[in-house]
């Protein structure tokens, strides 16, 4: 396949970033008027996915080399936006705080972990475990206010975040992407020339159509799921965005992803 015009690649960077600023827009009238503990939380993870798409687009125009990290955020971007539109997503209140009570049961999970994996006398581990501790207590009280007895859902797998979400068909990229978070042997192709498996030539290479899944496809989950998650906690337009910036978003990333190696263009 040849390689992406440098065009397009800025062409696609340039409106994703256009798309970014009109949903910090949006989520800065939001939450100056949001009365409700969980929708500040799922504006804040819709922050959070877009800070992860940022760190992309910045990494593209930055150096086509560092697109391992760019994979790495825009994985994270997926996750993060698909578990703020499984925290909105659903009629009742009550179901979205108790959603959303899960999210703060992974946090307690989380410092205790770091207790528990930290040298026991350590100052690391005290200080892990009396944020734990702290956590666990305000979460506590969180649930009292909500419903003492009412038991909190599991998280869903990312797979089914993604399903649920209606980004199924992007699984198999969040697979592929997570393979540089977890240092896969499919993560060091650009080591190897771009292209022999096997080889062990140390031949660096990285051509601009290599970044089209991790800018497209974080761009299309966010978009989606963002929308979906802000017009459940108060967006009044089923879009944060204009029809013509949406429009300029989708074909500057569909030309782009026509160049992908993994034919994200068929996803």
């Amino acid at each position: 396949m040849d390689s992406a015009p440098p065009a397009l690649l800025s062409s696609a960077v340039e409106a994703v970033e256009a798309g970014a600023e009109r949903f910090h827009a949006k989520l800065d009238l939001l939450l100056a008027s949001v009365n409700e503990d969980v929708h500040a939380e799922v504006m804040n993870l819709v922050r959070l996915s877009l800070r992860h798409i940022e760190g992309v687009t910045s990494l593209a125009k930055t150096r086509l080399e560092l697109i391992p990290a760019g994979h790495a955020a825009a994985r994270a971007s997926i996750e993060v936006v698909a578990k703020a539109a499984w925290i909105s997503d659903d009629n009742l209140i009550s179901e979205r705080r108790l959603r959303w009570i899960a999210h703060l049961d992974e946090e307690t999970r989380v410092y205790e972990r770091s207790a528990k994996g930290a040298q026991s006398s350590s100052a690391m581990a005290h200080e892990f475990g009396r944020v734990a501790k702290a956590h666990a207590a305000s979460v506590s009280r969180i649930r009292a206010d909500i419903c003492e007895t009412a038991v909190a859902p599991s998280i869903p797998t990312a797979k089914t975040l993604l399903e649920s979400a209606g980004s199924a068909k992007i699984y198999p990229l969040y697979i592929y992407m997570s393979q540089f978070v977890h240092g896969g042997h499919s993560a060091t192709w650009q080591f190897r020339g771009g292209t022999d498996w096997a080889s062990d030539k140390l031949a660096e290479a990285v051509s601009l159509g290599d970044w089209a899944v991790p800018i497209c496809a974080s761009w299309y989950v966010f978009e989606k799921c963002a929308n979906r998650a802000l017009w459940r906690v108060g967006m009044r337009e089923k879009s944060c965005l204009p029809t013509s910036l949406a429009v300029r978003i989708r074909e500057a990333t569909a030309k782009l992803a026509d160049y992908s190696t993994v034919r994200i263009s068929d996803a």
